[in-house]
């Protein structure tokens, strides 16, 4: 997963892809990971657009496109329900707080 964050849009095709029941699947991923799949999913999704944002100049919906996000609005919406702000808000407060 962490190799493939941005190409993920079905956890059923993980699941199919290593043999396994999507119950079974998840079962195991919590078993060992101690997180559902979406859970981790959304905490690799996250980790990833907070480094892309800090350490890049990208747009914001380019970083939203490439992490498998259909619009800058989702992108947008996903990063405030998981992170309080909007990502260009993030972006900013990172710059501000680096030393120039």
């Amino acid at each position: 997963m962490e190799e493939r964050v941005g190409e993920i849009t079905d956890l059923d095709e993980i699941a199919r892809e290593v043999g396994l029941s999507r119950a079974h699947f998840f079962k195991l991923f919590r078993d060992q990971i101690g997180l559902t799949p979406k859970l981790y999913l959304n905490a690799l999704l996250m980790e990833n657009a907070i480094d892309r944002l800090a350490q890049s100049a990208q747009a914001v919906a380019d970083i939203g496109f490439d992490l498998g996000f259909s619009s800058q609005a989702s992108f947008s919406r996903f990063f405030i329900s998981n992170g309080v702000v909007a990502p260009s808000a993030y972006r900013r407060s990172v710059q501000m707080a680096l030393p120039t």
